[in-house]
């Protein structure tokens, strides 16, 4: 899990087909695992990943920023949020 040379970063593109027109691959030289991140169950379930080199910005890639901290107050426990990725969208759900 920790082992960066296993991992490939992909950007610009909406499928896993690494042949998309506008796709940019990435290395990755350092993997951050969440401390109390567990294979039980999906608590703690983030990693950072450190990238060999930056992406170009273009119209199918641009930047995530995270919610500033005064926003918390704006989502209610149980509020219902939408994440993107290609692995399960629930525990115990298909990966996509």
């Amino acid at each position: 899990m920790n082992d960066p040379s296993v991992y490939t970063v992909s950007a610009g593109t909406n499928t896993i087909d690494p042949l998309s027109t506008n796709v940019q691959l990435r290395g990755v030289i350092g993997v951050y695992v969440h401390p109390d991140a567990s294979r039980e169950g999906y608590d703690n379930d983030i990693a950072l990943l450190q990238l060999d080199t930056a992406f170009i910005l273009n119209d199918y890639v641009r930047t995530a920023c995270p919610a500033p901290k005064e926003w918390e107050y704006y989502f209610d426990e149980g509020l219902y949020c939408t994440v993107t990725g290609w692995g399960q969208t629930r525990e115990g759900g298909k990966c996509l």
